[in-house]
């Protein structure tokens, strides 16, 4: 009876197994195939991870995305990958907002610190310092080397370097577990000894710079230069200079005492003033500078200045000419890369001539990792008086320039940088239409924790002087020990 049964409804049970094979069928092609896929293309970014190709791992991370199928555990793995790669290309307004969007996810203490570290990183490096500082929580805990060096790198570029070193000095135990192979270690090591520089108790800085023009005018400063910090944000020092200014028949001699102060008012505002007595030859007489710095976030900044300074050729000096000048400046950066600044001043000579004038320059980011950038840079002033003597002064200067800038890490701790005018274009009245060209070069780095160089030197043709063919060689060497 029951043989009988089954061979009656065996139709029936073929037809029920045929459409219970159809269903897995489908089920099996809509997700297990994914699951695989995504383990091969995670696999294949990975390889390409390791064999130093993020550009093409980041192609796989994306298409692994796709594949994650609201599998928080994939998309999390997927996501960190993806960051790690844009912050290695440099992408970090895209890394910004991959960290952004895992820091929303539900993540442990350890995933949330990586996240943090690179929402951190992707914003300093922006440019926007202060916004990655600031997205770090109140009385954080770091666990990790990473963690602490964005951190003060990001409190050290908004000019904070007393956090910077309060960062470091608490979080030794952290750093510690750094590999020494590593970039982190090797950045970890660039920002500390940058903020000791920043932070040191004690500096003193002896430099020299120079001047020669074809006009034979030589101008030669020895400066000497000792500052002590007397609270965290509050600096004062002395600087000594003497100065000696020639040319081929004379020769006029000088000192320059300056007592000065410099303090970090609040996270926005700080300020530099000093004030000074400078005699040269029977002529005695006080200069002053100061500076008003106001930063209230990270994309605009002001600054106002008043300087009173000798006008240093050899005829001015013998004259009593002194330069009192007022600048507002204001800096913006509206977008990654783009940095726009423009000034305006006001000048007085003491011979009654006054002088208006503009500085504006576009700088744009070409390549981070190169440091490689273009310059547009214009600028000019009027002269209300024309038969002055004893400097330059047309009526009116316009001058428009084009530079090209290298500014890159020749190793730990040591930039170079080069700055090359490619494109110029002056004009004076009275007087002629130029072509400005100039060259910078320059070096600077620590040759021990407490010593630092600095050195620079440069060449350029813009006319300082009413003859044809005008060129200047300029440069300095200064040497700072911290202690």
């Amino acid at each position: 009876m029951f043989f009988s049964f089954i061979k009656k409804t065996r139709p029936l049970i073929k037809w029920v197994l045929s459409i219970t094979l159809l269903v897995c069928s489908i089920s099996v092609c809509n997700a297990e195939p994914n699951q695989i896929n995504w383990k091969n293309l995670n696999q294949a970014g990975m390889q390409n991870t390791l064999n130093s190709n993020p550009k093409q791992a980041l192609i796989y991370y994306n298409k692994a995305l796709q594949l994650t199928d609201n599998n928080d555990v994939f998309e999390r793995i997927t996501l960190f990958n993806i960051g790690k790669m844009q912050l290695w290309l440099e992408q970090y307004p895209e890394a910004e907002h991959t960290y952004l969007t895992l820091l929303k996810m539900p993540l442990d203490k350890q995933d949330h610190e990586i996240a943090l570290a690179g929402l951190v990183k992707s914003l300093a490096y922006q440019d926007k310092p202060r916004s990655g500082y600031n997205s770090i929580p109140n009385n954080p805990h770091y666990t990790l080397p990473n963690m602490v060096l964005v951190a003060a790198q990001a409190a050290l570029w908004s000019g904070w370097s007393e956090k910077a070193q309060k960062i470091l000095d608490s979080n030794q135990s952290v750093i510690r577990q750094a590999d020494p192979k590593s970039i982190t270690y090797r950045d970890l090591k660039e920002v500390t000894y940058a903020t000791n520089a920043e932070t040191a108790k004690n500096k003193i800085t002896p430099s020299y710079d120079f001047e020669n023009d074809s006009d034979g005018t030589n101008i030669k400063h020895y400066n000497l230069e000792a500052s002590h910090y007397f609270f965290p944000d509050f600096r004062a020092g002395l600087n000594f200079t003497s100065a000696a200014i020639s040319n081929d028949n004379q020769r006029i001699h000088g000192e320059n005492l300056f007592a000065g102060v410099e303090q970090r008012v609040n996270n926005y505002i700080n300020y530099q003033a000093k004030i000074g007595y400078s005699t040269f030859n029977s002529w005695n007489h006080a200069l002053w500078s100061a500076n008003l710095d106001i930063q209230p976030n990270d994309m605009v900044s002001f600054s106002f200045a008043n300087q009173l300074e000798n006008v240093e050729t050899i005829t001015a000096l013998y004259n009593k000419t002194t330069y009192n000048s007022t600048q507002i400046k204001a800096t913006l950066n509206p977008i990654y890369r783009l940095r726009i600044s423009g000034s305006v001043f006001y000048g007085m000579f003491s011979d009654d001539n006054n002088r208006t004038g503009y500085f504006t320059s576009a700088n744009y980011l070409l390549f981070d990792k190169f440091g490689l950038s273009t310059e547009i840079r214009a600028r000019g002033y009027h002269s209300s008086k024309t038969d002055t003597t004893g400097y330059y002064n047309p009526t009116s200067l316009d001058e428009q320039d084009f530079i090209i800038k290298l500014n890159h890490r020749l190793l730990t701790n040591w930039k170079y940088y080069i700055n090359f005018c490619v494109l110029g274009h002056q004009e004076t009245n009275p007087g002629d239409v130029t072509n400005p060209r100039f060259t910078e070069v320059g070096i600077n780095g620590f040759i021990t924790k407490n010593l630092l160089l600095n050195a620079s030197y440069g060449y350029s043709n813009s006319n300082y002087s009413t003859a044809q063919g005008y060129g200047r060689h300029y440069g300095m060497i200064a040497l700072q020990v911290l202690f």
